[in-house]
C-alpha cells in the first residue's frame, strides 16, 4: 500500500483502533491491489499506487471523489455538483476535450462518461480505493493520461451471514443538519456455492447555500438513495461469476457548490430567480465471470452504465474581462438536460501463483452515447438573448493490450506493455454531423530492483492518450494529446519495524495539451477546444507510515509539481509561454496521528487526527482577460479533521469534527466567474454502527 500520498500512511491510521492497532499494521507489507489487473503487493508495483482501505476511508469520514481529492497530494477537482466532476492528477489538469484525463472504476466498471460526466460514487460497502498516478494508457487505455481511481467494493461471502447498520447525524454551521442510514446485509444462499450482498445508503438535508433574493436558504441539499446488490455463483472450484446492480438517485433545490465569501450564490441574468431542482440518477450494471486454469485465469466483464441529470449552470462575467460590454453585465445561465448510456466489454488472460513471468493479455470495447439538449440565457448590455441548443456524441473504441513482467534474477525484474487502441466519433449539432478516427499506440517499460525483501527501486516510462474532438458550428475539430512519463522511485514497507516510506521523483512531456477557450459570436459566449501547444511537468512525492507505539500510528505524504507551458501553437491566443498549467498546485501535502486507548476493559477507544494543506490552484486565460487578471487563482487552505470514538465487541459510536477551524477559503479558481465552491463550513457530527 505504498500509495501516493497515503500509502499506508493513512492505511497505518485507520487501523489505530486501539489494542487491533498493532496486529493490523504488522500486515501492512502484506496488501494485495488489482492496480496491474493481477494481484500484486503494493510494494512490488512499478508506479505510484495509494492505497486507502475502509478503515481509512472510514476513520476520515470519506464520502465522495472530493473529499478523497482532500487527501492525496496533487490530485484536484473541478466540481459543478454531485456527479459533474473533472479529475486532476500529476500536473495533468485542463476544462478542454471531450474525454476526461482521469479514468474512474467501480470493480471493473468505467464510471467516467465524457470529459465530465462522472458517477457520483460514495464510499458505500467498499473494500478499498486505489489511486494510481501517472498514465495509464497500457491497461487502462483513454481517459487514463493523468491516472486511474478503482473503487473496490467488498465481495459477496459464500459461507458467512452478516450484517451492519450505521446511523449518522452531522450539523453545519450556519447550515442544515444531515442525516444519513445505511446498512449492509450479506446473505448467503447455497453453502458455499451462492451469496448476495446488499448494501444501500440513504441521506438527507446536508446544505449551507443560501440564495437570499430568492428567499432560499441551505438549498445546495443533498437528498440521494443508493442501492447496490451483488450476487456471487461459484458452481465449481474453478468457476465464478458475479453479477453486480447499483442504482443511484439525487435530488436537490440548488445542485450547485457555487458560492461567494458569504457562502450565498449569485443567479446570472436574474438573482432572484429559483432554478429548477437538479435531478440526478444512475443505473449501473456488470456481469464477470473468472475462470481459472492451471496458472491462469480467463475474465469476462460486461459493463453497462445509464446516466440521467438534470441541472441549470449560472454564470456571471467578471468586470476584469475584455469584454464587459457599455451596460456593464455579462451573464447567463443554460439549462443541461443530459442522457449518457454506455456499454463496456473486456476480455483479459491474467497470469496467476509465483512464477518467473507474469502477464495480463486482454481486449477491449466501448460503446458510449450521449444526448444533451436545453435553453440558456445571455443578458449582454442589458438585453437578454435566449437560445436553445442540442447535441449528440457518439464513440466507439476498442483497444488490444499486453502487459508482463521476468524476473531476470532474485534482485532485477523487467516488464513492459503496449496497447493498440483505435476510437471512432461523432458528433451532431443542429443537423450538422460531423466524424473522425483516433487511433494510437500506447506503451511502456519498467525495471524493479529488490534492495531487500521489503524494498524495490523501480524506473519506469509509460505513455497516455487522449482523443482529440468537435467544436460547434463551422469551427475547426481539435487533434489528440499524449503524455509521456518518466518516473524513478523507492519503496519500503517492513512490517517488522512497523515502517513504511516511499518517495517518487518524475517528469512528464505533455504535448499537444487540450484547452479550453472562450469566444464572444455575436451576442453569445462561446466555448471552443484546442490544441495550444506543449507542457512540461516535473514533479516529486514523498509520503511514509510509522507504528510510533503499541497503540500510536503517525503518517503523512505530500506531492511538489511543476507545470508550465513550454510551447504555444499558432493558434493560441489563451496562453504564453511559461504559463502555468490549470488547477494545479505547487505543493500540497496530508499528515494524520492515530491513537489508540482504553476507555474501560470491554470498551476499546481511538482518537485521529489529520491535517490537509494546498497551495492556491490556477487557471489562466489571457483572451478574454486583462492581462494584469489572465491568471487567476483559487485561495490556499488548510483543513483540519478530527474523529474520537469508543468500540463495543459489535457497536462503534463516534464524534467527528470536518474543517474544525471553520476555514472559508475558495477552491476553484473559476470563481471570478461566480463558479467556484468553497471549503464545507465546520461540521461536527454523530456516528452509530451496529454489526450483526
Amino acid at each position: 500500500m505504498r500509495d501516493h500520498l497515503i500509502p499506508f500512511s493513512l492505511l497505518c491510521a485507520a487501523f489505530a483502533w486501539p489494542a487491533g492497532a498493532a496486529a493490523e499494521t504488522s500486515r501492512l507489507g502484506e496488501v494485495l491491489v488489482t492496480a496491474q489487473k493481477r494481484e500484486e503487493l503494493t510494494v512490488d508495483i512499478p508506479m505510484t499506487v495509494s492505497v486507502l482501505s475502509e478503515e481509512t476511508l472510514d476513520v476520515r469520514g470519506v464520502r465522495s471523489l472530493q473529499d478523497i481529492s482532500f487527501m492525496i497530494p496533487g490530485f484536484t477537482m473541478r466540481v459543478d455538483g454531485p456527479g459533474s466532476y473533472e479529475l486532476f492528477m500529476r500536473g495533468v489538469g485542463n476544462l478542454g476535450g471531450s474525454e476526461a484525463v482521469t479514468s474512474v472504476y467501480l470493480d471493473d466498471t468505467l464510471t467516467t462518461l465524457y470529459l465530465y460526466r462522472q458517477l457520483d460514487l460514495r464510499s458505500l460497502d467498499i473494500e478499498r480505493v486505489e489511486v494510481l498516478k501517472g498514465p495509464q494508457g497500457t491497461l487502462y487505455g483513454q481517459g487514463a493520461s493523468a491516472g486511474t481511481v478503482r473503487f473496490i467494493s467488498r465481495r459477496p461471502v459464500l459461507n458467512e451471514f452478516s450484517a451492519r447498520a450505521e446511523g449518522e447525524i452531522s450539523f453545519i454551521e450556519k447550515g442544515d443538519t444531515n442525516e444519513k442510514l445505511t446498512a449492509v446485509v450479506n446473505l448467503p444462499a447455497m453453502d458455499d456455492k451462492l451469496a448476495f450482498r446488499i448494501a444501500a445508503t440513504g441521506e438527507w438535508g446536508g446544505g449551507w447555500i443560501d440564495q437570499p433574493e430568492a428567499g432560499l436558504k441551505d438549498a445546495n441539499n443533498q437528498d440521494l438513495v443508493n442501492v447496490r446488490a451483488q450476487m456471487l455463483w461459484q458452481p465449481t472450484d474453478a468457476l465464478e461469476v458475479r453479477a453486480t446492480a447499483a442504482v443511484y438517485s439525487l435530488d436537490s433545490q440548488l445542485g450547485l457548490d457555487y458560492e461567494g465569501p458569504d457562502r450565498t450564490i449569485d443567479v446570472g441574468v436574474d438573482r432572484a430567480r429559483v432554478l429548477p431542482p437538479r435531478q440526478d440518477d444512475y443505473y449501473l450494471y456488470n456481469l464477470t465471470a473468472t475462470y481459472d486454469f492451471s496458472g491462469m485465469q480467463l475474465i469476462s466483464s460486461t459493463g453497462y452504465v445509464d446516466y440521467y441529470r438534470y441541472y441549470t449552470l449560472p454564470y456571471i462575467g467578471p468586470v476584469e474581462s475584455q469584454f464587459v460590454p457599455p451596460g456593464g453585465n455579462l451573464e447567463g445561465l443554460a439549462t443541461w438536460d443530459d442522457q449518457t448510456y454506455q456499454f463496456t466489454q473486456e476480455v483479459r488472460l491474467v497470469s496467476t501463483g509465483d512464477s518467473r513471468f507474469s502477464y495480463t493479455i486482454g481486449a477491449y470495447y466501448r460503446d458510449a452515447k450521449s444526448h444533451f439538449q436545453g435553453s440558456g440565457e445571455t443578458l449582454f448590455n442589458g438585453t437578454v438573448f435566449p437560445f436553445p441548443y442540442e447535441f449528440r456524441n457518439d464513440s466507439q473504441s476498442w483497444s488490444l493490450f499486453a502487459d508482463g513482467s521476468v524476473k531476470l534474477t532474485d534482485r532485477f525484474e523487467l516488464g513492459g506493455g503496449v496497447r493498440v487502441f483505435e476510437d471512432d466519433q461523432g458528433f451532431e449539432e443542429y443537423g450538422i454531423v460531423k466524424s473522425e478516427t483516433f487511433d494510437s499506440t500506447d506503451p511502456r517499460i519498467y525495471l524493479t530492483y529488490a534492495m531487500s525483501d521489503h524494498s524495490n527501486l523501480y524506473f519506469t516510462i509509460a505513455e497516455g492518450f487522449r482523443s482529440g474532438g468537435f467544436n460547434s458550428f463551422s469551427n475547426p475539430s481539435y487533434g489528440p494529446e499524449q503524455v509521456r512519463n518518466y518516473e524513478i522511485g523507492v519503496k519500503s514497507a517492513n512490517p517488522e519495524s512497523g515502517l513504511s516510506f516511499e518517495v517518487a521523483a518524475y517528469f512528464s512531456d505533455y504535448e499537444d495539451m487540450i484547452r479550453r477557450g472562450l469566444l464572444i459570436v455575436g451576442n453569445q459566449f462561446e466555448n471552443i477546444q484546442a490544441n495550444i501547444g506543449n507542457v512540461e511537468i516535473k514533479g516529486v512525492e514523498a509520503a511514509f507510515g510509522v507504528q510510533a507505539s503499541d497503540h500510536v500510528t503517525l503518517s503523512g505524504s505530500a506531492a511538489w509539481i511543476d507545470a508550465e507551458i513550454v510551447s504555444i501553437a499558432a493558434t493560441n491566443s489563451v496562453n504564453e509561454v511559461g504559463d502555468p498549467v490549470d488547477y494545479v498546485p505547487e505543493l500540497s501535502f496530508t499528515v494524520a496521528a492515530d491513537l489508540g486507548f482504553q476507555w474501560s476493559a470491554a470498551i476499546e477507544g481511538f482518537l485521529h487526527l489529520d491535517l490537509n494543506y494546498r497551495d492556491e490552484v490556477p487557471y489562466t486565460d489571457r483572451f478574454m482577460y486583462y492581462p494584469e487578471f489572465a491568471i487567476q487563482t483559487s485561495d490556499s487552505f488548510t483543513l483540519l479533521n478530527g474523529r474520537l470514538g469508543a468500540r463495543l465487541e459489535k457497536s462503534t459510536f463516534e464524534l467527528f469534527v470536518n474543517n474544525l477551524t471553520g476555514v472559508n477559503k475558495s477552491v476553484d479558481p473559476f470563481d471570478i466567474w461566480s463558479q467556484g465552491n468553497r471549503t464545507k463550513p465546520r461540521t461536527i457530527g454523530l456516528k452509530a454502527t451496529f454489526d450483526f
